[in-house]
């Protein structure tokens, strides 16, 4: 979540805003290598770092997204690739007082029916349930904002003879910050969940010669069917036409590469 972070605002009448001070202690990825038929033990640790008594909801959905920076949740069992009915939690509803941690404990069953290979995976909702303060104002709008945590659940089901399929979507300059950014967009057109980072060698059009610096990305998470954007600081570059040479890379060292000018 933004590390999978969601920010929801509820309008509700006049101006509040509250912090939900719960965290998520062992990650927002939690992925499974798995066969038919096993079951697989896992849990969410949360805590509450406020000063107030929270209590947590959780709820499961489907979630896909793309290289635009849209993320969609819909209703479990709307992705073929979901994972939801292999889940079962011990609770949907946690109590914590201040400074006091507990967990959601959960546990998939991989079903002896399933034929295809690949990636399955659903998202775990984790937020505070707010309790919202009365409105004696009768001027303006109140609004009660609610941080609400994403934590992927993966599961790999005998992915070990497959392999990502990485491919280069766009490719774009962004000048709108002071910072210069080249902005690669891949895309997983594969089975199998996989990691990403993307490093470029830049030369210049006329002589040559290979510019100096470290342009690589942050690694991100690829889905499948899922595509996103990698930017990489170019700031460093001066005016010019460029000759560049990308190589997206996974975490199993699959290397693929592009080469397109650039002019700046």
């Amino acid at each position: 979540m933004i590390k999978n972070i969601i920010l929801l605002l509820l309008i509700i009448g006049n101006f509040y805003n509250t912090k939900a001070n719960i965290i998520i202690v062992n990650g927002l990825t939690h992925q499974f290598k798995t066969e038919k038929g096993q079951i697989y033990t896992g849990k969410i640790e949360v805590q509450n770092i406020g000063k107030t008594t929270k209590s947590i909801k959780l709820y499961l959905q489907d979630m896909s997204y793309n290289s635009e920076g849209e993320i969609y949740y819909t209703a479990p069992g709307s992705n073929k690739l979901t994972n939801t009915d292999w889940l079962k939690f011990n609770t949907n509803h946690i109590e914590l007082q201040p400074g006091q941690k507990s967990e959601f404990s959960f546990e998939f069953t991989v079903p002896n029916h399933i034929t295809d290979k690949g990636t399955y995976w659903s998202t775990c909702m984790i937020e505070p349930v707010e309790e919202i303060p009365p409105n004696n104002s009768t001027n303006g709008l109140q609004i009660n904002s609610v941080v609400r945590y994403a934590i992927q659940l993966i599961t790999d089901y005998s992915t070990q003879s497959l392999s990502p399929v990485i491919k280069f979507k766009t490719i774009n300059v962004d000048n709108s910050n002071p910072q210069k950014y080249l902005k690669i967009a891949l895309a997983n057109d594969g089975k199998i969940f996989c990691r990403a980072n993307i490093s470029i060698d830049i030369f210049d059009k006329k002589d040559g010669i290979k510019m100096e610096g470290n342009f690589m990305s942050q690694t991100l998470g690829l889905l499948p069917n899922t595509s996103k954007t990698f930017p990489i600081d170019i700031s460093g570059l001066k005016s010019g036409t460029y000759k560049l040479v990308a190589f997206a890379k996974d975490e199993l060292d699959n290397i693929f590469a592009i080469e397109f000018e650039l002019d700046v």
